[in-house]
């Protein structure tokens, strides 16, 4: 079921949760003060293409215009972990969001082959930092005054069960306006991370970044097998239609 959301008067009806259980935007559980009464139990997600949409969590949330949809497939797998928290906020339970976090695989619980896929992620990533920073610095000096930013894309396996010929398969964007955050952050200074089996790491802002903000559980970044990177210098050209020249 596919709807847009009908008005909630009293926010005091949905609890807001950060993106940090498997889906990389932002959720809202709905309590049923909030709906007319038989209305189902109702979860909200906000789509960056379609806006806010509404799926009844106990249907299998089948949505046939946009069950292809990447982010769709987050939502509808972190809702069937999730049903029965859900449910019960819906209810009017206040439940603690580490019970969220206990459904989703943790770093104790990997293999040492998946450490290892991460380690290497975090190598990756550091390298690729440096080589994007350096793309800043050059637009920075040749383009003063314009606007600089990039996109990282992190693309799924053509092996994974939800890639699909008919859809780019990006698990999440980063965006990128400046090395500004990168500087922020100066992984030099970051915490040491031990991978099992692997020598103790910094994570670099980029691999922080995605696992800290980007709302992916640890099993969806493991699932990421490449990156498509769009860089881009913004020319805005300002004129007078009544003026000769541009």
């Amino acid at each position: 079921m596919k709807q847009r959301i009908i008005a909630v008067s009293d926010p005091k009806y949905l609890i807001k949760n950060r993106p940090s259980y498997g889906i990389p935007t932002e959720f809202w559980i709905a309590q049923k003060g909030a709906f007319p009464t038989g209305t189902p139990p109702t979860l909200i997600y906000k789509d960056p293409y379609k806006g806010l949409i509404a799926i009844c969590i106990c249907n299998g949330v089948n949505s046939h215009d946009i069950a292809d949809d990447m982010l769709f497939k987050l939502v509808r797998r972190t809702i069937l972990r999730l049903k029965d928290e859900l449910l019960s906020i819906w209810e009017g339970s206040n439940i603690n969001y580490s019970s969220f976090k206990n459904k989703f695989i943790s770093l104790k619980d990997m293999t040492v082959e998946q450490h290892e896929r991460l380690s290497l992620l975090n190598c990756k990533l550091s390298s690729f930092q440096e080589r994007l920073n350096k793309q800043f610095d050059w637009a920075t000096a040749n383009y003063p005054d314009h606007c600089n930013w990039a996109n990282i894309n992190y693309i799924l396996s053509e092996n994974d069960p939800d890639f699909s010929i008919d859809d780019d398969n990006i698990l999440f964007t980063q965006k990128e306006n400046s090395p500004n955050d990168v500087e922020e952050y100066n992984s030099n200074n970051s915490p040491l991370y031990t991978f099992e089996n692997s020598a103790k790491q910094r994570h670099c802002w980029l691999y922080y970044d995605l696992w800290a903000n980007s709302g992916l559980t640890w099993e969806d970044i493991l699932r990421i097998e490449k990156i498509w990177v769009q860089f881009r210098i913004n020319f805005d050209i300002d004129f007078n239609i009544f003026e000769n020249k541009i």
